[in-house]
């Protein structure tokens, strides 16, 4: 297909799938009177980008030489109110659109001084343990007169699926009908404020026409609520607190059959006395504590959590430390029973002007992308994102950092810096668990120094760079340099960039490869609209086992704002 056919045909559905994307917004009806008599009814803004790549690699890797990259947006703002993003990514191998949402995916939110109404595909939330963040089909309102907060929604929780065995596309084979209907009445006085919510859901046994028991899906129905209370005392003192229950029936088919009843606990008191604050912390939820007016629920845990934070000298010397316990099996029937002890510390300091130094540490669970510095230094393919979906587990986290600036006259700026990451994680992405591997280390570090020529607009950067990862019996070592230079001409509009890096890698102590890159970027800008850049790459690769690489992209790009 030709490219003026496919702009002809993103053009066509553009105009007729506008109406229909409408994005989430709120509005305020007086402001919508106010902007709609000043006429001003419509802004277009947007931009449009046209790029052209070309790819060359010795030997050929079967990578297209040539590819187009065309590219807009336009956001239509309605009455300084509501805002319409629509785009489009047109390529040689396809087009695809990206739109708010999608047309079966609306709402709106419209307001009068303390009334909000929310009405289409929305969600609301009154407690972590009733109804938190369910999105649900068709209307709710929140009212704020003074000091109170009245809140009420009702809607279609989730749709009927009849159980098709031929329809492999789902992850979930079969689901009732389901409704919902809650309501929070909540009073934040000065010193104090009192709450409760509720929320009841039901499943429509008659929205199946063949039951799915035999799939472990079964009608449901739920009852839960919330009271909430807190106080300030002394002005620095702060006390809060919520119960919570919830009634559930598993299988309303079986009208004998009995409710669960569930409950949890959250505390919390904190004190702050100048620049120190102390906190504590409690929750105990019961082992399968389940609401139907939310996706996920943490439960059968028992935690205690302190934090202490300061902050002195003017802010020049900061820190915060947390530390917890938690257990779990609190009805004593799980063979999978866990005592963990979890803390992380945070250090800030200034010991003279220019000069910052950190440090910190945590041995909290947190899930993030890892990746090794060099993973960014050999980035070849221009157009291509390499962050992908994979994340690991992280369980033990060091970090040091110091940076150090000075000013030589007026013509010059001196820039230091040391930094040292260790990891310790738990590997969650596929390739590490097809070899069977659990645990990882890699430990960073990375010195660096830069020199600013003020009156040229000239910046000259050096950076050494070490990364080393242990992967159980596998040990990696990467080490290289890194010397780039920027500048600016012609009254700042064009930008000149280049940089030369090569790095040499170990395997178990035994060299492997060498990777040397150099890049080049130059980018003009004419009247603060248009934009002209080239980017370029050339890498050279020398293995040890096996016969050499050069790859080489190159991409020119124009774009324009309006």
């Amino acid at each position: 297909m030709t490219i003026g056919k496919n702009i002809q045909r993103s053009v066509v559905l553009i105009l007729f799938m506008s109406p229909f994307m409408l994005k989430s917004q709120s509005f305020r009806i007086e402001d919508f009177k106010k902007n709609f008599s000043k006429k001003e009814w419509l802004k277009v803004n947007g931009g449009v980008s046209l790029q052209g790549t070309y790819y060359h690699s010795s030997p050929s890797y079967g990578h297209d030489k040539w590819n187009y990259y065309l590219n807009g947006n336009v956001n239509f703002n309605l009455f300084n109110l509501i805002q319409i993003p629509l785009s489009i990514n047109l390529t040689n191998s396809g087009i695809k659109y990206s739109y708010p949402h999608l047309p079966n995916r609306f709402s709106l939110h419209p307001s009068y001084k303390w009334a909000t109404a929310h009405i289409g595909d929305v969600s609301m939330s009154y407690s972590p343990y009733t109804l938190g963040g369910h999105q649900f089909t068709g209307g709710g309102v929140d009212l704020t007169p003074g000091k109170w907060y009245i809140s009420a929604m009702f809607g279609r929780m989730q749709k009927s699926v009849e159980y098709d065995s031929t329809n492999t596309t789902t992850s979930v084979p079969a689901a009732y009908k389901r409704y919902g209907v809650g309501g929070k009445v909540k009073y934040q006085g000065d010193v104090f404020f009192l709450g409760t919510s509720v929320f009841y859901a039901k499943d429509n046994v008659r929205s199946l026409k063949k039951s799915p028991s035999f799939l472990g899906i079964k009608p449901q129905e739920n009852v839960a609520t919330n009271i909430e209370a807190g106080v300030t005392l002394f002005k620095n003192l702060r006390i809060s607190g919520m119960y919570a229950f919830s009634f559930l029936d598993e299988n309303i088919e079986i009208e004998t059959e009995k409710y669960n009843f569930y409950q949890a606990i959250n505390a919390d008191i904190s004190y702050e006395i100048k620049s120190h604050t102390i906190g504590l912390g409690y929750e105990r939820i019961d082992p399968e504590y389940k609401s139907l007016g939310a996706y996920y629920f943490n439960n059968d845990i028992e935690s205690l959590t302190a934090n202490y934070s300061a902050s002195l000298l003017n802010s020049k010397l900061s820190w915060n430390a947390r530390v917890g316990v938690q257990r779990n099996d609190l009805k004593k029937q799980s063979a999978d029973k866990e005592f963990s002890f979890a803390g992380s510390l945070n250090f800030n300091v200034q010991p003279i002007e220019n000069w910052q130094l950190s440090l910190g540490y945590s041995n909290m669970q947190s899930y993030q992308r890892v990746k090794s510095q060099f993973d960014y230094i050999n980035e070849f393919d221009i157009s291509e994102n390499v962050d992908t979906l994979s994340y690991t587990q992280v369980s033990h986290q060091a970090d040091f950092n110091t940076s150090y600036s000075y000013k030589q006259g007026e013509t010059k700026n001196h820039n230091w810096s040391l930094s040292c990451t260790y990891q310790q994680m738990n590997a969650n992405d596929n390739t590490v668990e097809q070899q069977g591997l659990n645990t990882s280390y890699i430990t960073n570090g990375s010195v660096s120094y830069g020199v600013q020529f003020i009156p040229k607009s000239l910046s000259l950067n050096f950076l050494a760079n070490v990364s080393y990862t242990d992967i159980q019996s596998s040990k990696n070592l990467i080490l290289g340099p890194t010397v780039s230079l920027s500048s600016q001409f012609l009254d700042k509009t064009m930008n000149l960039s280049v940089s030369l890096s090569s790095n040499v890698s170990f395997l178990q102590k035994i060299y492997t490869q060498l990777i040397n890159n150099a890049r080049l970027s130059l980018s003009y800008t004419l009247k603060k609209k248009h934009c002209f850049a080239l980017a370029t790459v050339a890498q050279y690769k020398v293995y040890k086992k096996r016969s050499n690489d050069f790859l080489y992209n190159a991409s020119l790009t124009y774009s324009f704002t309006f």
